[in-house]
Formats: C-alpha cells, structure tokens, sequence
C-alpha cells in the first residue's frame, strides 16, 4: 500500500495532518516515510515562499507594528501609512511576488508609478465606497511611500530575506509641500458661521485659533483638560507622544477659543468626558473633510488645499507675528525648523508692514 498511488483527496489531507500524526502512520506502513519526509519539505519551503511574499510579509510587519501602537509607542496614523503603501505595493507587484525578486530598477518603476497613478482607485464618502480613475501623488507624498516601503525591506533585510535594499538608492528625503493657504480671519468666520454644529465650530476654532491637529489632537480634547481659570488647555498629542516630554503640552486659552468652547459646554451632555462627542461616529478621512469642505462653498470661498493643515500653518504664521518663536513652537508642538519647512508663509501683510516708515519715538 506505501508504494501504490492514493487518491488526490487522500494525499490533500495527509499534507494537513499534524506532522506526528504522520509518523504514526508511516511507522505502521500505512504511507511513505521518504515520501513523508518529500512532502513535508515541500510543505515547509510553501509555507516560507508564502510568508517571504510581498503582501503577507508586509502585513506580518504591520500586525506587529499594531502591538505598539496599543502600547503607545506608535500613532496608529503610522499604521495607516504603511498600509497605504502596502496596497501601493501589492497593485504595482502583486501580492504574490517574492522580496528576492523585487531589484533596485523595479524600485525606480514604483516610484514612477507612484507619480503618475499611485493615488487609492476607491473613495470613502462615509458608509459608501465609490470607484475612481488613479490620479498621480504629490512628490512628497511619493517620497513618503517609497521611504516606508524601504523600512518594510530593511526589515526583510534583517531577517535575512534579502540581501540588499532595493530602494536604497531611491530618493526618500523629505521636501516641504508649496500646497497649503493662509486662511485670514475673516475667511475664518465666514466659514464658521455655516458649519453644521456646534461641536463642528469648536473643531473649526480649535484647528484656525488653537492649532490644534486634526483630528488626532482634537479627539483626545476632554473638559478636564481645559483649565478655565488659569486660562490654558493640556493638549495630548499623539504624533508626538513616543518622544520622552513631548506627549502634552499647554497652549493658551485664546480669546477665539474660550467662547466657542463655552458656548458649546452650556449645551454638552452631563457627565461626557470628550469635548467632541461626534467623533464617535466618524467613519473615516471624508468625515472631518468633506462638511467643512461645504461650509466653505456656501461661504462663498474657495476650497483651500490640506484643509487643517492650511489652518494650523496659518496659526503659526499668525502667532510668530506676536510672539517669539521657539514660545510659539511650544505651543504648536513642534521645531523652528519644521515651522519654517512646512509651516511659515510670507503674506500680503507683511509685505505691508515693511513697507510702512519705520515709527521713532519722540523722545524729546
């Protein structure tokens, strides 16, 4: 019987038996021990050529990335990074396709692909999922991918999968992004007053008046936090939390921000601990864009690009104009040299301000 041919199904079923249910069966005759030992080899290089591919090897690396995120070591916005680039990754090689046979000119190819058609071909409009041509990438969002795609292969690196890094060479520098706007103030009102809620108010102020990240700092927003007679509010940061020091911090509580957040406690409910209840059912990036991308239509406006962004830039631009900057840099939770990479504009007003005679006190 160990030398005649068994049916397929047979042989199937004997390639998923534990292996020491096998041996059992080989030690009474009843199948091949070399024949065993083949098809437990051939098992095992499967099982490996599955897991050095691509798409699971990625996914292996970001389920343990998740782990430390739970732990706060990790944004789980990082993780939405990686994933980004997963896709890009498998729609451009396949999920299939082994690490050893990805080189450095198939590395050149995906950052090309990346800027001519590497945006998501589906978009989230909150429950539904809607199909779309793929658009290009903004260079530094291209450089982005391609620098978290060679994590993932320095990782497989360090396993031992690969012996070198195909995207080594690729340029993954960081360029600071010409695409954001100053939003004066009085664009700023204008837009408030056709916002949706109240709590949408407070986010709106929160980002143009109190730089606050959107929406990572302003769902972490608790009452609590906010120190009404000393005139401040503790902002938990979660981009920065895994820096010893810089999981907090404390900005002012401005003028623009103490009234729409008052106005909003007299109606909040009793014993909710979040300032922005609505987050709850938020469902994804269209449910913090695309509202305020309408009350901006209705106000008559533009829609301005990297909405919150271009609010907590203007922030900064504003409050640099009053204040010194690394003061100013404490409360927006970051460097000067990323305030003047990715932060500060020159504006109209400042052209105007230095084209005004210089004022001498008299002194006589």
């Amino acid at each position: 019987m160990a030398s005649s041919g068994i049916p397929r199904a047979t042989a199937t079923w004997l390639a998923t038996i534990p292996p020491t249910l096998r041996d059992k069966l080989a030690g009474v005759g009843l199948i091949d021990a070399e024949k065993r030992k083949e098809e437990e080899e051939q098992r095992m290089a499967e099982a490996e050529a599955k897991a050095n591919a691509l798409g699971s090897f990625i996914d292996a690396y970001i389920a343990e990335r998740e782990e430390l995120v739970k732990v706060g070591r990790l944004v789980a916005d990082t993780i939405r990074l990686e994933r980004a680039t997963r896709e890009n990754l498998c729609d451009h090689f396949g999920a299939d396709r082994p690490l050893t046979e990805i080189t450095g000119g198939h590395a050149t190819g995906f950052y090309t692909y990346l800027l001519t058609k590497g945006g998501a071909p589906v978009k989230k409009c909150g429950p539904k999922t809607m199909l779309r041509e793929r658009t290009p990438l903004a260079e530094a969002t291209a450089r982005k991918r391609v620098s978290i795609a060679s994590r993932f292969f320095n990782h497989a690196m360090d396993l031992r999968i690969i012996d070198r890094n195909p995207f080594a060479k690729i340029n993954k520098s960081n360029i600071a992004t010409k695409r954001r706007a100053f939003v004066s103030e009085a664009d700023a009102l204008k837009v408030m007053a056709h916002l949706p809620s109240a709590e949408w108010k407070v986010m709106f102020a929160l980002s143009r008046w109190g730089g606050l990240r959107v929406p990572s700092e302003v769902v972490m927003l608790e009452w609590s936090h906010i120190n009404w007679e000393g005139k401040k509010i503790l902002v938990h940061s979660p981009k920065t939390q895994r820096y010893e020091g810089h999981e907090t911090r404390e900005i002012p509580l401005f003028p623009e921000l103490a009234k729409v957040l008052s106005e909003l406690k007299a109606v909040a409910p009793a014993g909710k601990k979040a300032v922005l209840q609505m987050a709850r059912f938020w469902t994804g990036g269209g449910s913090v864009r695309d509202p305020l991308k309408t009350a901006i239509k209705r106000a008559g406006l533009e829609v301005w690009p990297r909405l919150w962004h271009s609010m907590r830039a203007t922030r900064q631009t504003e409050l640099e104009d009053r204040f010194p900057s690394h003061v100013v840099c404490k409360w927006m939770g970051n460097s000067k040299e990323v305030a003047r990479e990715h932060y500060l504009t020159v504006e109209p007003h400042h052209f105007a301000a230095g084209a005004e005679p210089k004022q001498v006190k008299d002194v006589a």
